[in-house]
């Protein structure tokens, strides 16, 4: 917007008459170190750099922070250097005080209240209160409210995927079979597709994440559709069902739940056939024997371009089973049913539906 306007700022764009009126963002943080303790992983590190990036060039933009830290050493000198007023309440080490500007003398008179403290470097002030108490719960309450009454509020938070959601079954067209539900674009949820006119389909998972019921969710959009499926038991396959696939006229599919079972000459003949323009193989995997499968089956399947990644314990885990690399919310859970949906490259996190 700025760059279609020929402006450097915000504040310059709205110097501008008839220029677009675009609001002021106030991103509060309370607790600092806490906060980049908690991104302080791999995970987190991008996060960490993201925010701060925000931080120190957001104003420009019209993004203004508000930030509390218990200690100097919590906030990194570039977002510190942003900050354009400082209030310094009572800290336990003068020197602390004065690394924040507060001059020597009066960090060392002590005598300093709670909610007292220097605005500036050596403005005196005692910070107000909204109403009769003044714990943080209540505080933050009132503060929301005041801003209800401005006709201003916080931005409403993506509610997220949920954990028990039903197959939407309206998505379902052909080889195209909708597994569940994934976040859209203005943070609610839509149906999460994947066709298999394009490939195999390989579900990798723990026991217990949702391989079972993500398996369930392909056969039932397929019956949907009109397509017949084989289910491979790999305890007792049955090879003759297995080879009468080569000659099949018609699109067709083999189901495989727990396939790291399926005797070695088994998975030979699927792996065969998944070599076969018509035939397509869905198959259910535990996370750790793909992880050491380097050749046979697994590969095979891979090369279909179609992985479903349940209950993934974070970005290493998901390049090295999907091999993409994928930036995760700090604390993003994944609960039984939610994993990452890797279709040519492109990953996506879904939760899976039950069917009915």
């Amino acid at each position: 917007m700025l760059g279609a306007e020929r402006v450097e700022s915000l504040a310059a764009m709205r110097a501008r008459d008839a220029a677009p009126v675009v609001p002021r963002v106030a991103v509060l943080i309370d607790g600092f170190g806490s906060l980049r303790a908690e991104l302080d992983d791999p995970g987190g590190h991008e996060w960490l750099q993201s925010l701060q990036r925000v931080l120190v060039d957001g104003r420009q933009v019209g993004i203004h922070p508000i930030v509390a830290a218990d200690r100097r050493a919590d906030l990194p000198n570039p977002v510190l250097g942003a900050l354009g007023a400082r209030l310094v309440l009572r800290l336990a080490e003068p020197d602390a005080m004065v690394s924040l500007g507060v001059p020597l003398p009066l960090a060392r008179a002590g005598g300093l209240g709670d909610g007292r403290g220097y605005l500036r470097g050596d403005e005196e002030v005692q910070v107000a209160v909204l109403g009769d108490d003044p714990g943080g719960a209540a505080q933050a309450a009132a503060l929301a409210d005041r801003g209800i009454d401005a006709g201003s509020g916080p931005f409403d938070r993506p509610t997220g995927l949920p954990t028990e959601v039903a197959r939407p079954v309206e998505a379902d067209h052909d080889l195209a079979v909708a597994l569940g539900v994934e976040e859209s674009g203005d943070g609610g949820v839509e149906p999460a597709v994947v066709d298999l006119a394009g490939g195999h389909l390989l579900v990798v998972g723990p026991p217990g994440s949702g391989r079972t019921t993500a398996l369930d969710s392909v056969r039932a959009g397929l019956a949907a559709t009109g397509h017949e499926v084989l289910d491979v038991d790999p305890l007792a396959p049955d090879v003759e069902a297995l080879e009468a696939l080569r000659h099949a006229g018609a699109p067709s599919v083999a189901l495989i739940d727990d396939a790291d079972d399926l005797p070695n000459g088994v998975a030979r003949t699927i792996e065969d056939l998944a070599g076969l323009r018509h035939v397509r193989i869905v198959a259910s995997y535990d996370t750790a024997a793909v992880a050491r499968a380097f050749s046979g089956l697994v590969p095979a399947l891979g090369r279909g371009r179609r992985l479903l990644l349940l209950g993934p314990e974070g970005p290493a885990e998901i390049d090295q089973i999907a091999g993409v690399r994928m930036r995760l919310r700090p604390g993003a859970a994944f609960p039984p049913g939610r994993g990452v949906l890797v279709v040519d490259r492109r990953p996506r996190i879904v939760h899976v539906g039950r069917s009915a």
